[in-house]
């Protein structure tokens, strides 16, 4: 016999406690039971004929599909003629109307005292041919709960309205005498099948539950009764506190979390404790109340699933590789992927977006719940998917079937762990909590708060400020950590920062961290947050180009404002951080200079010095905003500004770009600040690597010889060489087998040479051609021209004397 976990014999009491209602619910309505006029065509009498219904189409418009965030027409998923509701008006008599909303209530399993206020959407036409696929209808509005669909009477065949359930659907083929209402959820995945003859026409209404508020459910207040039921109040209590005290690993002592899913779909919207939807309703109300016998938190969350499932061909003529018949033999005929039939569940995935807490208050959340916490009355396979995307057999992987699922779920944890389990779904929040009550003077409370992070705030935190979350986020983390007090709770707070978190705003904060923790606490963090010492994430100028350069750009500001921080009237603390940043960043910036100054193709090179130059200049910018001799780690960062140097004439015409770059930024700069931060031997090495390029004899007409690419010493090479130094020789028939086609063609595409390749598929071996550009003329024109003016800008921006020395 297998043995159930608690939480899947929790989930399987609610579903017994509460079954799902059927799809829709379908009531027939009399003739004279609503009346309706259409602005242009008067009172329509039923049932509504094909003249009339010709008459509709003529007034109306073609129905649009709404597509996340844009509307369109696409026939091919939705083809009918619609009319807006302000071109219609419906009379219902109040007995009809009243005994229909009364029964959608029931049936929708809305609270006691919901209100259901009807809200007309649309008139339809549906003709020959005409349909709706598969869908759902948007939320038009946040009270929005219910579809309602009323077909008037009239003669067609087809145009079924169907209302899809995970136990079944339910078809409405409408009458030729009565009118026929529907009701369903509005997340209900229905469709209108194509008519085949006549015309189908009807009213779509939004139900709206305007009684309906997002508000607590009350606790359970009557006592345990003294003898347990089975499903009972005292059965999901116990099985709620088992949860907590199970576990599956010895690794650790139970699940944080018990997440149990909700049946219906919900949107950001729509999400309230007061408008849950059919069996949903009932069933939270009982886990509520198990949940506050228990000790436990609750909240509402939005729920998206994720599905991995290992695939089989549907149809067994299928081999791995191609489709198999007998009758066919046309080698040439089209390849057909074949259809895959889910078999086994590899992977499932849940995570939390948002949630809504007892009060109604709601928040965005970032929180991936384990197998261990999560249980459902009705799988997720059951139900409909938003998307799916499937991956065929690629040799070693493959053959599966991804499938996402919209859902919600409530979440529940012991109180004791609250702190814990809401900084893991929302760190920004743990941060504010931390620093609000340290600021009131509860310091060892926020050390607790701060401890109960430690097992997961690395993970939690990491992307803290991603894509602007919350901008004050990476300030309150660091005024929290110096709040505390305390070394190694501070280290461990703000451990998951990254230096591309950290601005000009951030300076007083981050020198309070240095004057209360010391330099040496400083530098480890630091390090940490550059990647340099490789704690959780750093910085690198291997992550994205526009992020790094975007920060780097701010870097001087940041600086600038370090050293103006003076807390405690300790004026070296921010000029220290300075040091540290600029010495703990070097590395990476150096890496990637070197790589870039051997890169043999000059377009290549230059499209990396575009993003390795301004962190060069930058760094050297900080380092000229002020003296800081007497700081620690002065002698460090003079270091690197010989470094740059050094790097900068072992490599000065491939850096030849970070040397504009580096003059550009330093002219009008006084020659004191040149000379602490390196632009005065920078601009020296740029003037020599420009003198001597204009010293070079200019390429004169019929001069066609080229620069040899290093790098490899063949035969083949050789000849490349000796046919690139012949300044006579303009085009070179080479015949060439394969393999040394193949060389020679990648060693003149890596080093970028102005040589067209060709190959004359004639003969054997095949003839390489090879014609050296006549851009190469131009091309050396405009070089000098530019070293020319370049050498004339030094001087005008005040970087060389009159005698063409250094300033």
């Amino acid at each position: 016999m297998v043995s159930l976990e608690p939480r899947e014999h929790l989930a399987i009491l609610l579903r017994e406690q509460h079954a799902s209602a059927p799809s829709a619910l379908l009531v027939d309505l009399e003739p004279d039971h609503l009346h309706v006029d259409v602005s242009g065509l008067g009172t329509l009498d039923l049932p509504v004929t094909a003249a009339t219904a010709k008459s509709l189409r003529a007034l109306g418009a073609p129905a649009v599909v709404g597509r996340r965030e844009r509307t369109l027409h696409d026939t091919t998923v939705r083809d009918s003629t619609q009319l807006p509701a302000s071109a219609v008006r419906v009379t219902w008599s109040d007995d009809a109307l009243r005994d229909l909303l009364v029964r959608a209530t029931e049936h929708l399993e809305l609270p006691a005292g919901t209100v259901l206020i009807p809200e007309l959407h649309a008139l339809l036409v549906y003709g020959p041919g005409q349909f709706f696929t598969v869908h759902q209808d948007s939320e038009k509005d946040d009270a929005m709960v219910a579809t309602l669909v009323v077909t008037l009477p009239s003669r067609h065949t087809g145009g079924e309205l169907v209302v899809h359930h995970d136990d079944g659907s339910l078809s409405a083929k409408g009458s030729r005498t009565r009118t026929t209402a529907v009701v369903f959820h509005a997340d209900r995945h229905h469709e209108v099948t194509p008519v085949k003859t006549g015309y189908r026409v009807s009213l779509t209404y939004n139900l709206l539950a305007r009684a309906v508020t997002a508000r607590d459910f009350p606790a359970a207040s009557e006592p345990p009764p003294q003898t347990p039921q089975p499903g009972g109040p005292s059965a999901l209590t116990d099985l709620v506190r088992e949860h907590f005290a199970s576990s599956s690993s010895a690794r650790w002592t139970g699940p944080l979390r018990l997440a149990y899913l909700l049946d219906h779909e919900y949107t950001e919207r729509s999400l309230a404790w007061g408008r849950l939807k059919g069996a949903d309703r009932s069933r939270v109300e009982r886990l509520l109340a198990a949940a506050d016998r228990a000790g436990c938190t609750a909240v509402l969350g939005l729920a998206q699933v994720q599905e991995t499932w290992d695939t089989v061909d549907a149809d067994p003529r299928w081999s791995r590789h191609r489709w198999y018949d007998h009758e066919d033999d046309d080698p040439d005929a089209a390849y057909i992927e074949p259809e895959q039939q889910p078999t086994d569940l590899v992977d499932s995935t849940v995570s939390i977006s948002h949630w809504v807490n007892r009060d109604g208050t709601a928040a965005p959340v970032r929180l991936v719940l384990s197998e261990e916490e999560v249980c459902a009355s009705t799988a997720s396979s059951q139900l409909q998917p938003y998307d799916t995307e499937q991956q065929g057999y690629m040799g070693n992987y493959g053959n599966t079937l991804d499938r996402w699922y919209r859902r919600a779920a409530v979440v529940l944890w012991p109180h004791d762990d609250d702190v814990a389990v809401r900084a893991e779904a929302d760190p920004a929040w743990a941060a504010r909590r931390i620093l609000t009550r340290a600021n009131d003077g509860d310091v060892d409370g926020a050390r607790r708060d701060a401890s109960a992070l430690a097992p997961f705030w690395d993970a939690a935190a990491r992307d803290l400020t991603r894509d602007g979350a919350d901008p004050a986020a990476a300030g309150d983390l660091l005024r929290a950590a110096a709040a505390l007090d305390d070394g190694d709770l501070a280290r461990m707070l703000v451990r998951p920062l990254s230096v591309v978190d950290l601005g000009v705003e951030h300076a007083g904060a981050l020198a309070e961290l240095a004057q209360r923790y010391g330099i040496a606490w400083s530098s480890v963090v630091v390090d940490g947050w550059t990647g340099r010492n490789d704690t959780i994430r750093g910085f690198s100028l291997r992550r994205e180009p526009a992020a790094r350069i975007e920060w780097l750009s701010t870097f001087p500001a940041l600086a600038a404002a370090l050293r103006e921080a003076n807390p405690s009237g300790d004026e070296l603390v921010g000029a220290q951080l300075v040091n540290r940043l600029v010495v703990s960043l070097w590395p990476d910036v150096r890496a990637a200079l070197v790589k870039a100054a051997k890169m043999p193709g000059a377009r290549a090179r230059a499209s990396r010095l575009s993003d390795v130059a301004p962190a060069v200049v930058a760094l050297l910018l900080a380092v000229s905003t002020r003296a800081s001799g007497g700081a620690d780690g002065a002698d460090d960062v003079s270091r690197v500004v010989r470094e740059v140097v050094s790097l900068a004439r072992q490599h000065a015409e491939p850096l030849l770009d970070v040397l504009r770059a580096a003059s550009a930024a330093a002219q009008r700069m006084p020659p004191e600040q040149r000379e602490r931060a390196g632009f005065a031997e920078l601009a020296r090495i740029e003037a020599e690597v420009l003198r001597e390029r204009l010293a070079r004899p200019a390429r004169t007409p019929g001069d066609w010889a080229l620069p040899v690419p290093s790098g490899c010493g063949c035969a083949w090479c050789a000849e490349l060489a000796t046919f690139l130094r012949n300044p006579a020789a303009k085009r070179r028939d080479w015949p060439l087998a394969e393999p040394g086609r193949k060389h020679v063609h990648a060693r003149i595409d890596a080093a970028e040479l102005p040589v067209r390749h060709e190959t004359l598929r004639a003969g054997r071996p095949y003839t390489l051609v090879l014609t050296k550009d006549p851009a190469i003329f131009d091309d050396d024109a405009a070089t000098r021209a530019e070293d020319t003016a370049q050498l004339e800008r030094l001087f005008a921006g005040g970087l060389l004397d009159g005698q063409g020395e250094v300033l």
